[in-house]
C-alpha cells in the first residue's frame, strides 16, 4: 500500500483557519475516495469479459471452497483455546463443569 505524507498546515490562529483546514482535509479525503471508486469502475469492464468471469469463479472456488479444511482446523483449535481460558476463569466460581 502506498502511503502519502499527511498535508501539514500551520497551527490555526482562529476559527476560520481551523474551519478552512478541516474543509481542505475533508476535500482531500473525498478526492482519494473518488479516485479509488473511479479505478474500481474502470476495472469492472475487464471483470465482465468471458475469460475474466471464468477466472473469477475459479479464484472464488480456490479461495473459498478449497480453504475450508484449513479454516475448520484453525476454528477448532481457537475454540479449544477459548474453552481452556474460560474454564480457568470459571474455576474461580466453581462453575468449570459448564465448559
Amino acid at each position: 500500500m502506498i502511503t502519502r505524507e499527511p498535508i501539514s498546515f500551520p497551527t490555526p490562529r482562529n476559527v476560520f483557519q481551523r474551519m478552512g483546514q478541516t474543509c481542505l482535509r475533508g476535500l482531500a479525503e473525498i478526492g482519494r475516495a473518488t479516485t479509488i471508486a473511479f479505478g474500481a469502475f474502470a476495472a469492472m469492464r475487464h471483470a465482465l469479459s468471458r475469460r475474466s468471469r471464468a477466472e473469477i469463479v475459479q479464484q472464488m472456488y480456490v479461495a473459498g471452497i478449497k480453504s475450508l479444511p484449513v479454516v475448520t482446523v484453525v476454528a477448532f483449535f481457537i475454540g479449544m483455546i477459548l474453552a481452556l481460558q474460560i474454564g480457568i476463569e470459571l474455576q474461580k466460581f466453581n462453575q468449570e463443569n459448564y465448559v
